[in-house]
């Protein structure tokens, strides 16, 4: 009867705050992601982006920390991350990138147009200098359309204007036994 009586004075409390409402996109700190589609006295049900439903006691709730993405606006902000190599041209990087998310944030639904796209360089790298590219879209489950589109949309203008997107390399140097012979030998 505990259990019983813990999920239902959390739904009572899940309530009153509006904390998390039918048809908010929220993420649990146990990881499960999606729109609420039913609170009940007992539980809520959360259908994530595979189309599962998941059911969360209201305790779990209750106690736990979780984002709500719908809470008190709609509108999410997103950061993709990108690398470009150390010879690149930042200023050229810059033009090109922010070109292409304005287009893509215009050209796609769900995408913020209000708010201009941001490109802040963070990170010198082990094989690139980094930056996060900021933009707003409408809901939180828009992003996963728009950075897709964002990723092909940048890839291609990068391969137009030259820039080159690193990966990491590593050099290993082999010596045969016989050069290992050969430095010892002219160490001693």
């Amino acid at each position: 009867m505990q259990d019983t009586l813990a999920n239902f004075f959390s739904g009572i409390v899940i309530t009153i705050t509006r904390s998390i409402r039918t048809g908010d996109y929220v993420n649990l700190d146990s990881g499960e992601e999606g729109y609420v589609t039913d609170i009940t006295w007992r539980n809520a049900v959360i259908r994530t982006v595979p189309n599962n439903l998941v059911i969360v006691p209201n305790t779990t709730i209750a106690t736990s920390s979780f984002t709500n993405y719908h809470l008190d606006n709609k509108e999410s902000g997103i950061k993709l991350e990108v690398g470009v190599a150390y010879d690149s041209d930042l200023k050229k990087v810059e033009k090109a990138t922010l070109e292409v998310a304005n287009a893509t944030l215009k050209e796609l639904q769900g995408g913020v147009t209000s708010f201009e796209p941001k490109l802040r360089y963070h990170t010198f790298d082990s094989s690139s200098i980094n930056f996060s590219l900021i933009f707003r879209v409408e809901d939180y489950f828009d992003r996963f359309m728009i950075v897709h589109e964002l990723i092909k949309r940048i890839h291609e203008r990068y391969e137009q204007e030259n820039i080159e997107i690193p990966f990491p390399i590593t050099n290993i140097y082999y010596r045969t036994p016989l050069e290992l012979q050969g430095e010892v030998a002219q160490k001693s």
